[in-house]
């Protein structure tokens, strides 16, 4: 095969022929930058807040349980829609968090992981040319699939003055009418704003006025002082769904696993099309996640640490004139971009959030998110790893120290 044929013959949803310039998923580019931050400065340690994935392990005890189920020999095989102990556990968690009573066998199904279940349902509702209304910022996994799929995007903006609740009175009726999906994520990534149960009531409204199915990514529900369900509406099971993640709640990120929930026909689709895309999560790992979903401490313990991180941090950062979003939600600071930074007697304009990021790392050492739409931020996570909180908090006061932002 001649030199680039190859790349001829790659799918346009993935760039084609301009595979390399088709842009990537943002999270890589991230660690790319991080990477390359640490070769050129090899003593310089970095403040990393970019990422944010949980810097704890999972209880101990769900670990000893890991460790002793990985031995059953009943547990080797293909756990394919996962196990009945599993979906019976995350029933009782539904029941016990939010007062949701769920079917285990027709109303819930586990899946690898929040991302895994986003990235295969939109392969159980969209054709080419169906629309879905998608707030934003937010998780882009979804999204992506669906414009893999042919799909469309409606993107409905979270913004500063409304509390980054969506306007759903500014959804144009010919898009109402068309729209077959409605996707949200609360708590937010990347706000942590978390919604209201006014909200979720107007949504399953609205959403039942069009006949338009709900997908709540609810990845961040436990990280909260006060945890909310879409499934706590009344009517909310003839439309909605939602999808919990034992990454953040438990520390389990790299274990994998989660769980869809609600509407039984879209529960029992998305279970068909799984069936056709894995073999399911490894049933050690189920069932040790039954050990941590039926303790009720340990994420109010975690929601306890990022809102104190978060109290820390945003002091620093106001002190120096960023303009910052606070919830008791999510393990996030959301902070708003400046038009301009004074360093060294010398102004600087700031014209992105990205160029923001960038200078950041570059002359700082400390790892941001940037998010430019629809209002230039960019998000801190409290997940950051550290020796000393103490000796964390002082090193970036020292960093910002003799800089502001206007």
């Amino acid at each position: 095969m001649k030199e680039g044929l190859m790349r001829g013959l790659f799918a346009e949803r993935i760039g084609g022929q301009n595979f390399d310039r088709a842009g990537g998923y943002k999270m890589e580019a991230i660690k790319a930058a991080k990477r390359r931050f640490q070769a050129e400065h090899p003593d310089r340690v970095l403040l990393d807040m970019g990422i944010g994935e949980p810097d704890l392990p999972p209880p101990d005890f769900v670990i000893e349980e890991l460790c002793s189920q990985a031995h059953f020999s009943e547990n080797q095989g293909y756990a394919d829609n996962g196990c009945p102990e599993f979906r019976e556990a995350a029933a009782r968690f539904m029941q016990k968090t939010f007062g949701v009573t769920v079917d285990p066998q027709r109303e819930l199904v586990h899946c690898i992981g929040a991302k895994s279940a986003l990235s295969l349902l939109p392969l159980c509702l969209i054709n080419p040319g169906d629309l879905v209304i998608a707030t934003h910022p937010g998780y882009p996994i979804f999204n992506t699939h669906v414009e893999y799929l042919g799909g469309e995007i409606f993107s409905l903006p979270l913004l500063w003055e409304q509390q980054f609740l969506p306007d759903l009175s500014s959804i144009p009726t010919d898009v109402a009418r068309k729209a077959k999906v409605f996707h949200v994520n609360y708590p937010n990534n990347p706000t942590s704003a978390p919604a209201t149960s006014t909200f979720f009531a107007e949504l399953i409204e609205f959403a039942r006025h069009y006949d338009i199915a709900i997908i709540n990514d609810a990845a961040y529900a436990c990280l909260t002082e006060h945890p909310l369900s879409v499934l706590q509406c009344p009517h909310s099971k003839d439309i909605a769904i939602e999808i919990h993640s034992m990454s953040k709640t438990y520390n389990m990120t790299g274990w994998r696993l989660g769980w869809v929930c609600g509407n039984a026909d879209l529960v029992s689709a998305f279970s068909k099309v799984k069936n056709y895309s894995d073999s399911g999560q490894f049933l050690a790992i189920q069932k040790a996640a039954i050990r941590a979903l039926d303790d009720g401490t340990f994420s109010q313990k975690m929601t306890q640490r990022y809102q104190q991180r978060k109290q820390s941090v945003a002091a620093i950062l106001r002190t120096h004139g960023f303009k910052i979003h606070t919830s008791d939600s999510g393990c996030f600071l959301y902070v708003r971009v400046p038009e301009k930074l004074r360093h060294q007697e010398q102004e600087i304009p700031i014209t992105s959030s990205a160029a923001l990021s960038q200078w950041l790392l570059e002359e700082l050492g400390i790892v941001s998110v940037p998010w430019e739409d629809p209002e230039p931020s960019i998000r801190f996570s409290m997940t950051f790893r550290c020796i000393s909180e103490k000796e964390f908090y002082e090193q970036l006061a020292d960093r910002f120290e003799g800089i502001n932002f206007f």
